[in-house]
């Protein structure tokens, strides 16, 4: 049995911290977001898609709601622009 990253078990008390459970789903998109700063919706999905081989759009966008309404993200929006997804810290 191998130890997880630092960095996902730090992801993971931040989730449940704000009250929500680990998923995979989520720390796949909480990774995305660390490594890639500001990204679009679809990014993100294609992103998470790639670490765990299977994810909708629809989940990747559930994902974001919670993210969101927990205040460990935040949605931007630039004049004209798609959405973006501001990750932590941003």
């Amino acid at each position: 049995m191998g130890s997880k990253p630092l960095v996902e078990l730090a992801d993971a008390d931040r989730l449940r911290s704000c009250g929500l459970r680990v998923t995979a789903p989520r720390l796949a998109v909480q990774a995305c977001l660390r490594e890639g700063g500001h990204q679009g919706v679809d990014a993100i999905t294609e992103t998470a898609r790639v670490r765990l081989r299977a994810m909708s759009s629809q989940g990747a966008y559930a994902v974001l709601r919670a993210l969101a309404m927990s205040g460990l993200v935040r949605e931007g929006r630039a004049r004209r622009q798609p959405c973006t997804v501001l990750g932590p810290g941003s």
